[in-house]
């Protein structure tokens, strides 16, 4: 793997061939009630990524992005110039990073995480999924959680995971609670 300076790294890799992966722990799939972790999202943006990605064939996705110092997520962008297949997704990093160096840093924003949808069936962020955020890990060092949330686009359904590092990534199924940003007002488990 390329060395990278700080300054130099990018929040999307250009490939995952070469990422480590040390493991993953499921068994926080399971966990339900009060202890689940929650995903915020201000109210608009369910609604424009069931409206974009949620509208189109599997494996399709974008970027999630919202203020430093926050885990809120405030900022989607479709990854227009990504390709997919019905089975794989691959992101246009090129035009993701310069958008991230160019627009969201300069107004205080941090990448998220990206959603993505996926083929009926295939609930679970998949095995080249958590490769990919191993690997995005790898390439951004300050980074300790990854919102991850997938769309099944014949369920109509966000399903909202966050990644966690650690020796084995710690994949935990959350609760979405979208906010007003104007009010700050939160609506628990509620889906677009």
């Amino acid at each position: 793997m390329k060395e990278h300076k700080p300054a130099e790294q990018s929040a999307f890799p250009a490939s995952c061939a070469d990422a480590r992966f040390a493991g993953i722990d499921r068994t926080d799939l399971a966990r339900d009630g009060p202890g689940r972790p929650r995903m915020r999202m201000a109210i608009s943006i369910p609604r424009f990524i069931m409206n974009t990605v949620g509208a189109v064939p599997p494996e399709s996705g974008g970027i999630l992005g919202g203020p430093k110092d926050s885990d809120d997520i405030t900022e989607f962008i479709r990854d227009d110039g990504g390709t997919w297949t019905g089975t794989k997704y691959t992101p246009d990093h090129e035009g993701l990073n310069r958008m991230l160096r160019d627009d969201w840093k300069p107004r205080g924003l941090d990448f998220k995480g990206f959603v993505h949808s996926h083929p009926d069936g295939y609930t679970q962020l998949s095995p080249g999924d958590l490769r990919y955020i191993r690997h995005i890990f790898d390439c951004n060092p300050g980074m300790q959680v990854f919102m991850a949330p997938i769309v099944l686009p014949a369920l109509f359904w966000l399903r909202p995971f966050i990644v966690r590092r650690g020796k084995c990534l710690i994949v935990e199924e959350a609760v979405l609670e979208v906010f007003d940003p104007e009010t700050a007002e939160h609506q628990k488990g509620v889906q677009p």
